[in-house]
């Protein structure tokens, strides 16, 4: 497969983990703490897990500190994303933060191009500009309209977050230099364990996860192993196609899950109405239809 392919797959397997993360948090683990701390956890166990039995096999070898203190570092800076993010949102609405996470290409076409010397036609430019632009206002016509913005600490918070992604992204690619996928994708998540070690010396982080496993007893666990099993797919191709592919295009293309997230909740609630919560006030079809035509114009042009 091309890293082309394997992105658009990436983007497609990562939407449906996002509704699926969606009904979780909104029917289960409503506070704003368990649901990433038992996506860390579990995350954090399968990358161990993995470099453990290929260490067994004779597969991995640990790599010298430095080496190893990069390929750690997107582990680090997804956790670090993440809490931003989650604080993000309560400070403003979820269409803010959603349009402006959506500018993370724009941050990937500048690494690659400063780390790898990345440059691409102007059509490539242009596709990735109109598909980020699209994707960010799809974003927003899904997410609540909010009565309350505070965009001055909120987009410098929003940005970071943003950044921190993107740079967990090069060091991915800058990893992939030394070792092959598996390996890399197993460093990618192996910080997340001990992170969520340290988690649990936190008397309020003990208390939500606890109360989590009170509420929802039995089903809670192995829920979401399987569900954190099943967002090791788009983790898995995004690696992949980060190996065959340049920074800046495979990060523009991952970056068009908006897309098929409205089209897969569009379809499973025509199927089951209510089945994934959805919020009032969806805004205009004819805008949605013309953004959808817009991303994909523009990931055309990546592929141009």
């Amino acid at each position: 497969m091309s890293w082309f392919s394997l992105a658009l797959s990436s983007a497609f397997s990562n939407s449906v983990v996002n509704v699926i993360d969606k009904i979780v948090v909104e029917r289960y683990l409503r506070d704003r703490w368990s649901f990433p701390f038992f996506m860390a956890a579990f995350l954090g166990v399968y990358g161990v897990g993995l470099l453990a039995v290929r260490g067994a096999l004779g597969w991995f070898r640990i790599p010298p500190a430095p080496v190893l203190a990069v390929a750690l570092l997107p582990g680090v800076l997804h956790y670090v994303s993440s809490v931003l993010y989650t604080r993000t949102l309560v400070l403003t609405d979820a269409a803010t933060v959603a349009a402006i996470t959506q500018t993370a290409p724009l941050f990937a076409v500048v690494w690659g191009w400063l780390v790898f010397g990345e440059l691409f036609r102007p059509l490539s430019y242009l596709g990735i500009v109109l598909s980020v632009c699209c994707s960010a206002l799809l974003s927003m016509e899904q997410a609540p309209h909010a009565r309350r913005r505070a965009l001055n600490p909120v987009l410098l918070m929003t940005l970071a977050s943003t950044m921190l992604r993107s740079l967990g992204d090069l060091f991915i690619k800058v990893t992939l230099g030394g070792q092959d996928y598996w390996n890399t994708f197993g460093l990618s998540r192996a910080a997340l364990l001990p992170i969520t070690g340290l988690l649990l010396l936190n008397r309020e982080h003990r208390r939500l996860v606890a109360s989590a496993l009170r509420a929802q007893g039995p089903v809670l666990l192995p829920g979401m192993a399987a569900l954190e099993l099943l967002a090791i797919v788009p983790l898995l191709l995004s690696t992949i196609a980060f190996a065959l592919g340049p920074l800046g295009l495979v990060s523009a293309v991952r970056y068009t899950t908006p897309l098929f997230v409205l089209g897969m909740t569009g379809l499973l609630n025509g199927l089951r109405p209510g089945l994934v919560p959805e919020p009032g006030g969806r805004g205009h079809l004819l805008l949605r239809v013309l953004l959808t035509v817009g991303i994909l114009a523009g990931v055309v042009m990546l592929r141009a």
